[in-house]
């Protein structure tokens, strides 16, 4: 019991790890990204300022 506890739990956590590191980076360099493009693709001002 304690190996199939090891080798099925160690790699869900794992996975699950790498997941959740992996959806907070994409979310930041998402929002990041954003604010770069807008940057660049919209010197002229957006519905927002106007």
């Amino acid at each position: 019991m304690h190996l199939f506890m090891k080798f099925i739990l160690a790699p869900v956590l794992f996975v699950l790890s790498v997941f959740v590191i992996i959806q907070t980076y994409r979310k930041y360099k998402i929002k990041h990204l954003l604010k770069k493009w807008e940057k660049i693709y919209h010197p002229f001002p957006l519905k927002k300022e106007a």
